[in-house]
């Protein structure tokens, strides 16, 4: 299972590839089902000098620690998931220390440690920064360190951490096309902050359009599902839309799925929603649980059903 992925690891090693596209094949491990912990543990105990399977047991973790952190603001988090997050980023850790010594180019691995140390409010500069000095080509470290940077974590409430991260000197050796992703996803992030904690819908909405006719991201992609429909006789355009964009890109991304069915069971379509929601979860997929443990929504999703029927 784990060997096409070593392959496209060999590959970016080579220069062949972006590490983007080992990530994309390795996505399925990031996507926590308690049922695989045993194989997957199993796997990387007995491999302990394969890169693949320590980053595989790693991402599990880190899959188990956003289903317990939830999509809430960090002041929200259930205070019964704080040890239980702290104890999965513990086990995640020790396979992503070990990943860090099975190869010579181990940017995912930096990347996902990047990624928890930005979970619990940490520092991410000394991990992006040891990273870069192994993994100089990497995207998704550069990537992963400018979502850290976004207003509501590590940019401390505006945007200037990430207007300054893409001028560093670093990026100067990245191709046209790269440095456009990197302003692109610089942009959706604003977006997300004026929409999400700014509560000002058209300039998110605005910034969402320039960051895909900039580059289109799938983060971007995701951003628009929320945008209200310009067709009165179907509410849901956009977000069918977008969503078929995000997989299209990315035909695993189960959050794309959670959010199509979260928008279609709020429609009153429910059973449609609800099995993509469903879905969603049973990969371990944050959204989702938060949407399907929440009494009101489902209490909501049953009403608009009513509703559709009597109309």
């Amino acid at each position: 299972m784990l060997d096409p992925v070593r392959a496209l690891q060999a590959a970016f090693e080579r220069g062949d590839v972006q590490d983007d596209t080992v990530r994309a094949a390795l996505s399925v491990f990031s996507s926590y089902r308690p049922e695989l912990t045993g194989a997957i543990v199993r796997h990387a105990e007995t491999r302990s000098g394969d890169y693949v399977s320590q980053l595989a047991a790693g991402t599990h973790y880190l899959g188990l620690l956003s289903l317990l952190r939830t999509m809430r603001l960090g002041r929200d988090i259930p205070q019964e998931n704080l040890a239980k997050m702290v104890a999965a980023t513990e086990q995640a850790d020790i396979y992503l220390r070990r990943a860090l010594h099975a190869t010579a180019q181990p940017s995912l691995a930096y990347a996902e440690r990047l990624n928890s140390a930005m979970v619990f409010g940490q520092d991410t500069w000394d991990v992006y920064i040891e990273g870069l000095q192994r993994c100089p080509s990497s995207m998704h470290l550069r990537e992963n360190m400018l979502r850290s940077l976004r207003a509501e974590w590590g940019g401390r409430g505006d945007f200037s951490a990430m207007r300054a991260f893409l001028k560093r000197p670093e990026h100067d050796s990245l191709s046209e096309a790269q440095r456009r992703r990197l302003a692109a996803l610089e942009l959706a992030y604003e977006a997300h902050h004026q929409l999400h904690f700014k509560n000002n819908a058209a300039l998110g909405f605005a910034l969402y359009r320039q960051s895909i006719a900039l580059s289109p991201t799938i983060t971007a992609y995701l951003g628009m599902m929320a945008a209200p429909s310009d067709d009165p006789a179907n509410p849901l355009a956009n977000v069918d839309t977008y969503a078929q964009l995000v997989l299209d890109l990315d035909p695993d991304n189960d959050h794309a799925r959670a959010r199509w069915g979260a928008a279609h069971a709020m429609e009153g379509r429910s059973w449609h929603g609800l099995k993509l929601l469903r879905h969603a979860r049973s990969w371990g997929e944050t959204y989702a649980a938060d949407q399907l443990r929440h009494p009101g929504f489902r209490r909501f999703a049953v009403l608009r059903v009513l509703f559709r029927l009597g109309q």
